[in-house]
């Protein structure tokens, strides 16, 4: 464990300005050894790990998680504020004897990516609460197979992105109407449900309580776009907060054609996105068709910022 835990260390270039490594061991209770600004040099680190005194008795891993939520703090050394990633590597032999999933959720909003590596026979699933994707789950049937994948360990935390800046949790959303039975001049003519329903959705989509990266409220912008069969931009609103102006001018827009939720129409959604949108959170593309009592015909589609 000990010579694993030295070759992975020495596999970053630790220093002040690039990596900085903390320590802590863990079993009944939590084990402080050194936090990120105590050493700065690798043989510093080294020396360290290899003179220190193993822990023994229970696995209590949740209890681990909740105390070195100290070491990402500015005063212990923690770059976050900076925009330097912040990775916990977890090294276990044994199934916790207390929670994981809640300490693993309070240390996320602090933009800590969680790896963990798993000695014999564990549980998987819950080390997968840990750390959130399986990408990030490593598994050896005993200590001396550690070496086998220290490398794909190491290569797996350099993807490991900088903590999402709270001022950057933005979300644009495009919005859509399959129309394909027209029978109106306008967009909402004859579609009375419609006039009714669109500026109560675009109002309840320009508010999201929270996301992960923030604890407060996010205003969403909204953009409208109208789509003829074949991908014509028959109307196209930017993205912009919620503005009432804006869902009136949508309304009325005279609609000369029936547009579809097609190729063309997410083609042209794609576009869009790519050409105007700057949002900080991606959210992935979808379509969505409200149940009754909304009209058919009204959709949203939700894209990538770029």
């Amino acid at each position: 464990m000990k010579n694993f835990t030295i070759a992975l260390v020495n596999s970053f270039k630790v220093s002040k300005d690039l990596v900085r490594v903390g320590l802590a061991q863990f079993s009944s209770s939590f084990q402080h050894e050194f936090y990120l600004n105590q050493f700065y040099q690798e043989k510093e680190v080294s020396s360290h790990i290899f003179n220190m005194r193993q822990v023994g008795g229970g696995t209590n891993i949740g209890l681990a998680l909740d105390s070195i939520r100290e070491y990402f703090e500015a005063s212990r050394g923690s770059r976050r504020s900076s925009g330097i990633s912040q990775n916990l590597v977890l090294i276990t032999d044994g199934d916790s004897q207390d929670d994981v999933e809640d300490p693993a959720d309070r240390l996320r909003p602090l933009g800590i990516e969680m790896f963990a590596i798993g000695i014999g026979d564990v549980h998987d699933l819950e080390l997968l609460q840990i750390t959130g994707d399986p990408r990030k789950l490593f598994t050896v049937q005993n200590f001396g197979s550690l070496d086998a994948i220290k490398q794909k360990v190491v290569d797996t935390i350099c993807k490991s992105k900088p903590p999402l800046d709270p001022t950057d949790c933005t979300i644009d959303i495009a919005m859509g109407f399959d129309i394909s039975r027209r029978s109106g001049e306008t967009l909402v003519s004859s579609q009375n449900k419609l006039q009714v329903f669109l500026p109560e959705i675009a109002h309840y989509l320009s508010s999201v309580p929270r996301l992960c990266c923030t604890n407060t409220p996010i205003t969403p912008n909204l953009a409208y776009r109208l789509v003829g069969r074949e991908g014509r931009i028959l109307y196209d609103f930017n993205f912009e907060g919620y503005n009432e102006d804006v869902v009136r001018k949508v309304m009325t827009s005279s609609l000369g054609e029936p547009t579809y939720f097609n190729t063309a129409l997410l083609r042209s959604f794609e576009e869009k996105f790519r050409a105007e949108s700057r949002a900080g959170v991606k959210v992935s593309q979808r379509h969505w068709r409200p149940p009754n009592p909304f009209p058919r015909g009204l959709g949203s589609v939700w894209g990538p910022g770029v």
